[in-house]
């Protein structure tokens, strides 16, 4: 990770004050749901507690917070209890990634807001609900499907 992190393309930029170090989901079996994401996305485990684990591939670090009596928001949102936080990861083919995600302990909901997205130019993808009920989606990287949709335009690294 650089020492001084600059915003990017702007080769002029001053130093960032802020570096993402990792972004943790509050759970009820963070070994639990670690070892879920783990297969999932390919990484290793860095640090593993009943009360706290983490995982990386090197660049991105995900951890897991155990909260006692922790319930998943309901899918789709309710006005009662909306979701808080999901997960947007890249796939080569949304189809063939949702059958490995399933095949690893996800849900596919009824509810699928990606199936005909109402943004121009944007290819369908899917909402998928971890072991412990969190959303995640599966869509395309940008360079797969040129888009001016905002939440996607970091760059795929293969």
């Amino acid at each position: 990770m650089p020492d001084e992190p600059r915003v990017p393309d702007d080769p002029r930029a001053e130093p960032a004050p802020f570096v993402l170090g990792a972004v943790t989901l509050d759970c009820a079996d963070p070994p639990g749901l670690a070892d879920f994401y783990a297969r999932l996305l390919g990484w290793s485990t860095l640090f593993r507690t009943d009360e706290y684990t983490s995982i990386s591939d090197g660049r991105a670090t995900l951890c897991f917070a155990r909260v006692a009596g922790h319930e998943a928001a309901p899918w789709p949102d309710s006005p009662a209890q909306p979701k808080r936080a999901h997960l947007d990861l890249f796939v080569r083919d949304v189809e063939a990634a949702t059958a490995a995600a399933v095949a690893l302990g996800a849900t596919l909901p009824g509810h699928q807001p990606g199936a005909s997205p109402d943004w121009p130019g944007h290819p369908p993808w899917a909402t998928l609900l971890d072991p412990e009920g969190h959303p995640f989606c599966l869509l395309l990287p940008p360079e797969l499907h040129p888009t001016d949709a905002p939440h996607v335009q970091p760059g795929w690294s293969s």
